[in-house]
């Protein structure tokens, strides 16, 4: 299923007024994003954020975003096979068991 991007001219609408959303709760946000740690948030980190969404380049950075393929799962990207969980019964009695796959690829560490 292959879809196209929305026209420029939408994209940069709909993400002007994104950051105009965004830009008077960065402060909130990041203390959403910090819970944890919430005086890591501070007066530099916003004013830089801040600073940052008013370049004239942010928005053809949010349009690109718009223009990117759905992003693509772990497992997708190396090619993972877990196999499936599928019943199968024995001949001559109605009991039912399930054969498990299991994983014999490469790991994903963090």
């Amino acid at each position: 299923c292959s879809t196209s991007p929305p026209p420029r001219a939408l994209a940069s609408f709909f993400g002007t007024g994104l950051l105009g959303y965004l830009r008077p709760r960065i402060q909130s946000i990041c203390k959403n994003l910090y819970p944890t740690n919430p005086d890591a948030v501070d007066e530099t980190l916003t004013t830089n954020i801040l600073r940052d969404s008013l370049d004239p380049g942010a928005i053809n950075v949010m349009i690109s975003g718009s223009k990117l393929p759905p992003p693509r799962t772990a497992n997708e990207l190396l090619g993972a096979d877990f196999g499936s969980a599928r019943s199968h019964s024995k001949e001559d009695s109605s009991i039912i068991s399930a054969a498990e796959g299991y994983w014999t690829g490469r790991t994903l560490v963090a």
